[in-house]
């Protein structure tokens, strides 16, 4: 099993630096792909599903809000 050995190198300043983009690193990506590519149903819907996810947790406070004016509407009449 493959295991990642590239580390990400930090500054004098403690900020972390970017990964470059490598001929190497996208051997390593369409290698993922071709692994990905039997699965590729799978994988679109549940990338569809945490879009969905984040897109209704981005929802909730103001649903909340509008439940919290719906219930003062009905209990002041």
């Amino acid at each position: 099993m493959a295991t990642a050995t590239r580390h990400l190198s930090t500054s004098s300043e403690g900020k972390t630096q970017k990964a470059k983009i490598t001929k190497e690193n996208l051997r390593q990506a369409l290698v993922l792909f071709k692994y990905l590519k039997p699965y590729r149903g799978k994988f679109i819907l549940g990338l569809v599903f945490i879009a969905l996810s984040a897109f209704t947790t981005s929802l909730r406070p103001v649903l909340n809000y509008q439940a919290w004016v719906i219930v003062r509407n009905l209990v002041s009449g």
